[in-house]
């Protein structure tokens, strides 16, 4: 069973800062393109 879940998961500790950070980057943008009417005016 653990030689499954290190295929999936193959990151020890989880994710890095890298990943948390392009997901914040990618969140921001996803907010501004949902609200880019209102973010423009």
């Amino acid at each position: 069973m653990s030689s499954y879940i290190t295929q999936i998961t193959p990151v020890p500790g989880g994710v890095g800062p890298i990943t948390a950070a392009m997901f914040l980057e990618n969140t921001r943008e996803a907010f501004k393109n949902a609200h880019k009417n209102f973010i423009s005016k």
